[in-house]
């Protein structure tokens, strides 16, 4: 299943995020093991979180991907990244996500109306738009849930995915 990206412009910056669950996770994720099938409104927030969805994200600030410098992450551990991430700009103007899978981080600081994003993985900042940001990062955590509702629906009643999917004051 690909999706397409999710896009919020303004001038000259842009953010896009969006993703792909890569053909691995047929070979990788017990979601398709033939028997038995595992049943995703029970499958605990852990094995949710890191054992399904293995996908490519796109994360693109100011026509930097730097979400290919990632390689491929468990959709919904990302996805929870990002939700936290939401939250912590709105309460103290910082956060960062850091991969679970080695000790990579980027890292998001508020300035004014500005967040400096520093990508552990290269050098340099970049900057964009704190709305656009946030913004994008919503359209982005219900893209995610809306599309594996859609295509799994017994993952509607997994306490981890429901979680995800509360707002947050």
């Amino acid at each position: 299943m690909e999706v397409s990206v999710r896009r919020i412009q303004s001038e000259d910056i842009m953010i896009e995020i969006g993703y792909e669950i890569l053909p691995i996770d047929r070979e990788l994720s017990p979601l398709w093991r033939k028997s038995p099938a595992p049943d995703l409104s029970t499958v605990s927030a852990m094995d949710l979180a890191y054992q399904y969805f293995l996908s490519r994200v796109d994360f693109v600030i100011a026509g930097e991907n730097i979400g290919r410098r990632w390689g491929s992450l468990p959709l919904l551990d990302f996805t929870a990244s990002v939700k936290f991430l939401c939250n912590s700009i709105k309460e103290s103007g910082e956060g960062s996500i850091d991969f679970t899978e080695n000790d990579h981080s980027v890292r998001f600081v508020c300035h004014e109306d500005l967040v400096h994003v520093e990508d552990s993985w290269a050098s340099g900042v970049l900057a964009c738009d704190r709305e656009e940001l946030l913004t994008a990062a919503t359209c982005f955590i219900d893209g995610v849930l809306r599309d594996l509702s859609a295509e799994h629906p017994a993952i509607r009643s997994n306490a981890f995915f429901i979680q995800l999917g509360e707002r947050s004051s």
